[in-house]
């Protein structure tokens, strides 16, 4: 699976891709803001976005708002250390296919990937 990771917080992005490249993603591209995250999915023929809600320049709903009004068919995920009941609905109903609250633990993005994304798990 060809993966784009967008998150403001370069640690975060970094725990993120050595996960999904140990499971046997490919993380073809990172955004470190919101304005990337939209150039980049355009740019890149990705399965799925990892998108933190809260990044700078564009917040991740115009994100999403943007990369649904173009020709992108990837799919979604919304991560965040922000109010899940505030962001959740809204992202959901802009177009993301799931959202998961950022944790200590990584493997809830592990999970909520497999759900989503089923047709790349073996």
């Amino acid at each position: 699976m060809r993966v784009l990771i967008a998150d403001d917080h370069p640690l975060i992005r970094s725990a993120m891709k050595l996960l999904l490249e140990s499971d046997g993603h490919e993380v073809v591209a990172e955004a470190d803001n919101g304005a990337d995250a939209v150039q980049l999915a355009r740019k890149h023929n990705v399965d799925l976005i990892i998108l933190d809600i809260t990044m700078p320049g564009l917040d991740g709903l115009e994100v999403i708002n943007r990369i649904r009004a173009s020709e992108v068919k990837s799919r979604i995920l919304v991560v965040t250390s922000q109010s899940p009941l505030f962001y959740s609905q809204r992202s959901m109903k802009a177009g993301a296919a799931g959202f998961i609250t950022k944790g200590q633990d990584l493997t809830e993005l592990m999970r909520a990937v497999k759900v989503i994304m089923p047709e790349f798990i073996e």
